[in-house]
This record gives C-alpha cells, structure tokens and sequence, in this order.
C-alpha cells in the first residue's frame, strides 16, 4: 500500500498564552493521528493504506484554544484512495496490488 503522512498546524497569534489542542474525526481504520498540545501546535497523520482500503474519506481536523470561552476552528480535508491497475502483457488482465493516494499537503486551521 501507500504510505499517507502530512502535519497539521494550528496558531492562534492574537492569544500567543493559549494552549491549542488538535483533533481529527472520524478516521480510517488503521490511521495515527497524533499532536501535542501547545501554540503553535502540529499534528501528524499517517496512514499505512492497505487492500480495502479504496475510497473517499473526509476527515475533520479541529483546533480548540484554552481560552474562556473555547474558540475554535476546523477545516475537512478530502482523502481520496484508487486502486491503482496495471495491465498485464496480454489483455485484458490487469494487476492492482497498489494504490494511488490524493492528498492537499498542508494545512494550517487558525
């Protein structure tokens, strides 16, 4: 399969002492998505795509600060996972024992 790895940013310039905490949901079996909290924060997922794994998955990624009240943002990245197929050399069989991932590559929520 294909490996699926990108960061995540989050800042919230205008409150540099508030803390941020990153989240993302719903996530695909198998999927790591792990941030430290801070300001600015980065988070990283990664995803090791398996067979089955084809399909579109959106995904949303939130930052909350520590403030009162609670600000938030949040951005929904579109992940998208084709089986990627290679004819052989007589028609019509074809291989798909790997896959072709599209992914933006970086975001930053503020």
């Amino acid at each position: 399969g294909e490996i699926v790895e990108f960061t995540v940013t989050g800042t919230d310039p205008a409150d540099p002492e508030d803390v941020l905490t990153l989240s993302a949901a719903p996530l695909p079996p198998l999927v790591k998505f792990r941030a430290a909290p801070g300001n600015p924060t980065v988070g990283v997922f990664l995803w090791h795509t398996q067979p089955g794994s084809a399909g579109v998955y959106a995904i949303t990624f939130s930052v909350d600060d520590s403030g009162i009240p609670v600000q938030s943002a949040a951005r929904v990245i579109t992940i998208t996972v084709r089986p990627f197929c290679t004819t052989g050399s007589s028609s019509p069989t074809f291989t798909c024992s790997q896959y072709k991932v599209s992914v933006p590559r970086r975001y930053s929520l503020r």
